[in-house]
């Protein structure tokens, strides 16, 4: 495995909790959901399979199992994640697919997936990768089947040092230093390269963190795109 995902797995599985629990109702912007799932059933493809992409603790997969039962499939690289979305989700008939979701998606039956949700997950993919993966996001999606992702609004593409440990928090015990691989995109970026992959954009926004000291303060992009026919 690429060396900055082997670093960005290990970094998530030593704050795994943390993340957990310092998130664990982040639904900030969620409301594009409601407007992918409300596409969904205008498309008639709501009982097709949702795949949710780098799902960590799994928020995106509450809420929309708060809406309703769909069919889902988390996916995270964090086996720690991986956990958590079993015992969280093992009564709700969750698949949870611990892997790295380039391989995932590239292994999947083209055409098959009804929508893809991808939150904070597409900045931790080197972005060598990243044209491939929108190709291949298209390639298996349904005729007009949808993709939310969110992202950092930036042109910084590299590693980085983990923020809770750049911040001492006194709650994060490891020696080591901990660092993640980021991907940040501007606004024309997205476009050029999801129109390229095979995507039209149907809402895009850029607004400033929910939490004014949050210590990534750049704008936070929310995407939703449907494939091109």
């Amino acid at each position: 495995m690429d060396a900055r995902k082997i670093k960005t797995q290990t970094n998530y599985s030593v704050i795994s909790n943390l993340y957990a629990n310092d998130f664990a109702k982040d639904f900030y912007h969620f409301e594009i959901l409601d407007q992918m799932l409300a596409e969904m059933k205008k498309r008639k493809t709501e009982e097709e399979r949702i795949v949710d992409l780098g799902s960590g603790h799994g928020p995106v997969i509450e809420y929309i199992l708060a809406k309703r039962q769909f069919n889902i499939t988390a996916v995270d690289l964090s086996p720690e994640f991986c956990q958590i979305l079993y015992r969280k989700y093992k009564r709700k008939s969750v698949k949870v697919e611990c892997t790295d979701m380039v391989e995932y998606v590239k292994n999947l039956p083209d055409n098959s997936i009804g929508a893809f949700t991808a939150n904070y997950a597409i900045i931790h993919i080197p972005d060598e990768e990243i044209d491939l993966f929108y190709k291949n996001l298209s390639n298996k999606l349904l005729p007009k089947g949808l993709l939310m992702a969110s992202f950092y609004e930036g042109v910084f593409k590299g590693i980085t040092q983990e923020p809770y440990q750049k911040l001492k928090d006194p709650r994060l015990f490891f020696d080591g230093k901990l660092e993640v691989y980021l991907n940040y995109f501007t606004i024309t970026e997205l476009k050029e390269r999801l129109g390229k992959a095979g995507f039209n954009i149907l809402r895009l926004e850029s607004f400033k963190p929910q939490d004014p000291n949050n210590p990534i303060p750049e704008n936070r992009i929310f995407l939703l795109a449907e494939k091109k026919m």
